[in-house]
């Protein structure tokens, strides 16, 4: 996340490990609106007279068919020991869009339908295509079980907490002017009726918080397993790429290791790290690994191939720089991202002119010289401008490969980027070069 260049001078280009990810804008999808199951009321009391009842006509909406799961190995089942068949039982729902506040998204097809091979422009279409096809072979049945537990919703719940809101609509545009007069201005029966109203807003909208907390627990419940799934995933994915320690070829300056002492950071985690990113993306070791401290802003130096890694370095941290590497060493990566990135942007509508990151999200730390093109990522980092092969698209997505909280949030926000990400890996895989 923070290459520097020697010819063209845009300020710092780095990354700080406590930089907030900052809610951004979800792009609406359709929902299905699902009846409410038998004995599901959200009549909670009887129902009080309306001076001007409403007259409210609604439409069922067309049912919606269901995806498949895909099969499940008995293996897989064996090895997520507890949560084994049960978790990843057929007949998963179609995957759709959550209104539960939980920024969950299914943003696959947000830059384009997912093809073995694209026009100009739109390399990134074959990276994602080859992403989800190498996520079935690392570990059959993910995508599904993953969109089943984050971008599912529970239909009955939905559709309660919109009964309740449209109870509360038309209680409010009927009874408006009853509600709005005070007491004393009321005749003693008009009294009654507004005591009434008010009561029956106030039980509307205790049910209303219930059923929002009932949705907020099923996401985290579900995130819990989402967890489990991404612990085997990410473990099968490592075995996948058996390759060397990096050893001695890692080459830390005076002042790397002072610095990493400094943070009570043990050299041999920091080999650990690096070797965690090679088995991770199936790449060998590099000849040589070049470490040093010079700013407090971890980055990667391309001109002389070396990684500063500032304060604090951490395994996200190496996975993050490391990333920029790869991308100067796999530059049909780099396009690939750079395309994506492009793409998002322009189907979302976002401006085609970068903007200043400081003013996207506001922040000390960037430089007027820091600009990204906006749209809904994961952070507004992703969309950052360099010049040359440098792009945040690897590196913000790697380092979210580092445990599996961290792969569950991507997966939730932004699964498109997981599986741009994973086609990367899948390409890394066939070099001989680094």
């Amino acid at each position: 996340m923070k290459p520097k260049y020697s010819s063209v001078n845009l300020g710092p280009v780095s990354f700080h490990s406590g930089m907030p990810i900052q809610p951004v804008p979800l792009r609406p999808l359709p929902q299905a609106e699902t009846p409410l199951a038998p004995g599901d009321r959200a009549t909670l009391s009887t129902p009080v007279p309306l001076e001007r009842p409403p007259t409210l006509i609604e439409t069922p909406a067309p049912p919606v068919a269901k995806a498949p799961a895909p099969d499940v190995p008995q293996t897989l089942s064996l090895e997520m020991g507890e949560v084994g068949a049960g978790l990843l039982c057929a007949g998963a729902p179609a995957a759709s869009y959550s209104s539960s506040g939980t920024f969950s998204n299914n943003t696959v097809g947000w830059s384009g339908d997912p093809a073995p091979q694209a026009a100009f422009g739109q390399s990134h279409l074959p990276q994602i295509h080859g992403g989800l096809q190498y996520a079935e072979q690392v570990m059959p049945g993910f995508r599904g079980k993953m969109d089943e537990l984050l971008h599912s919703s529970d239909p009955a719940l939905e559709s309660k907490l919109k009964s309740l809101a449209d109870e509360q609509t038309s209680l409010w545009t009927a009874q408006s002017k009853l509600l709005s007069m005070p007491d004393h201005k009321l005749k003693p029966e008009e009294v009654k009726r507004k005591a009434a109203v008010m009561e029956r807003l106030e039980i509307l909208e205790q049910s209303q918080t219930a059923t929002e907390k009932a949705i907020k627990d099923r996401f985290q419940a579900n995130s819990r397993k989402a967890g489990e799934v991404a612990e085997v995933f990410l473990s099968r994915l490592r075995k996948n790429g058996q390759v060397a320690d990096i050893g001695d070829r890692l080459k830390l300056d005076t002042k790397a290791s002072a610095r990493l002492a400094q943070d009570g950071i043990p050299e041999n985690d920091l080999k650990k790290w690096v070797n965690e990113f090679h088995h991770q993306t199936g790449l060998p070791a590099p000849s040589q690994l070049k470490m040093s401290y010079t700013e407090e802003r971890p980055n990667y130096y391309a001109p002389t191939d070396t990684v500063n890694i500032g304060d604090k370095f951490s395994k996200r941290m190496v996975l993050h720089e490391v990333a920029h590497r790869a991308e100067y060493k796999c530059p049909e990566i780099s396009l690939a991202n750079k395309d994506w990135v492009r793409a998002r942007c322009q189907k979302g509508g976002f401006s085609s002119e970068p903007a200043k990151l400081k003013e996207l999200v506001p922040n000390d730390i960037y430089t007027d010289g820091e600009v990204a093109l906006e749209d809904t990522f994961i952070d507004p980092y992703v969309g950052k401008v360099y010049p040359d092969l440098a792009s945040e698209v690897l590196s913000m997505g790697l380092e979210r490969f580092s445990s599996k909280a961290e792969l569950v949030k991507l997966y939730t926000q932004d699964p498109e980027h997981f599986f741009l990400t994973l086609g990367a890996i899948q390409i890394m895989h066939s070099k001989d070069r680094w």
